[in-house]
């Protein structure tokens, strides 16, 4: 975040004026300036100036986490505050300094993935106020979730389930290739147990219906279930498996199901 400041800030970089580097607002504007890196212990807000608009700083919030997918969007978000943290109402514009790699909407903040396995920097503006370089990382697009056809069967004297294991993966060159550090969202859809603690199944480790897993390095991410001790399993049990991109979208081949046979 950096704000306008006429005595405490250093000079910005391509005409954009004088500017001093913010560390946090924490509620109290005027603390802030004192925490900036660049400030003199005895100076205050009162020595920040304005251009009439009454901005002076900008706050941006950083995507979490910093990335964005090929053909993907996302949404940056900043306000503009003035000297007592408030926000004031202005339009703040959006640039990159890495257009070849991502998209950028100076308007509303919408980002897409160009080139993936590349870094980008956004940067937030206001007038002559500019904020930090914001790096992103632009990841692969995943394509598909694949997820054998097969039926899984538990042996009776078994408590655990083999492996349900899927892949997430891109499309390069003709061929799917998987993509690793993506969330896996497995989660037990049949039977419908309406109150959770009185499930007779469940996934293996975490006492509960649903578990995300992050996939491999080679985009393989998997769970197993277990029964519930002392509890009869059902005949089946379906485990659905999804997983979302940043924007919320489903990526394809998500809502297949694993059938698992309790015999």
């Amino acid at each position: 975040m950096r704000g306008r400041n006429g005595g405490i800030g250093g000079r910005g970089g391509s005409g954009n004026g004088r500017v001093g580097k913010l560390l946090t607002l924490a509620g109290d504007l005027r603390r802030a300036c004192l925490l900036s890196a660049v400030t003199a212990a005895s100076a205050g807000c009162a020595d920040i100036t304005d251009d009439g608009s009454g901005v002076i700083a900008l706050e941006v919030v950083s995507p979490v986490p910093a990335s964005v997918e090929v053909g993907d969007t996302i949404t940056l978000t900043a306000r503009a505050l003035d000297r007592d943290g408030n926000p004031v109402d202005v339009p703040i514009e959006w640039r990159t300094a890495d257009p070849a790699n991502i998209f950028v909407d100076p308007t509303t903040g919408r980002i897409a993935g160009l080139v993936g396995g590349t870094t980008a920097r956004i940067q937030a503006t206001q007038g002559s106020l500019v904020s930090d370089l914001i790096p992103l990382t632009v990841v692969a697009r995943a394509d598909t979730v694949e997820v054998p056809p097969d039926t899984l069967t538990v042996d009776p004297l078994s408590t655990t389930s083999a492996p349900l294991t899927a892949r997430v993966a891109t499309l390069v060159d003709g061929a799917y290739v998987g993509l690793a550090a993506r969330g896996v969202i497995f989660e037990i859809v049949e039977p419908v147990f309406a109150d959770a603690a009185a499930r007779t199944v469940e996934i293996t480790g975490t006492a509960a219906l649903a578990d995300t897993v992050v996939s491999g390095a080679d985009g393989v991410a998997s769970v197993t279930l277990s029964r519930i001790a002392g509890l009869t399993a059902p005949d089946t049990v379906e485990v659905a498996v999804r997983v979302l991109r940043r924007s919320g979208a489903l990526v394809p081949g998500s809502g297949q199901r694993f059938v698992v046979a309790f015999q």
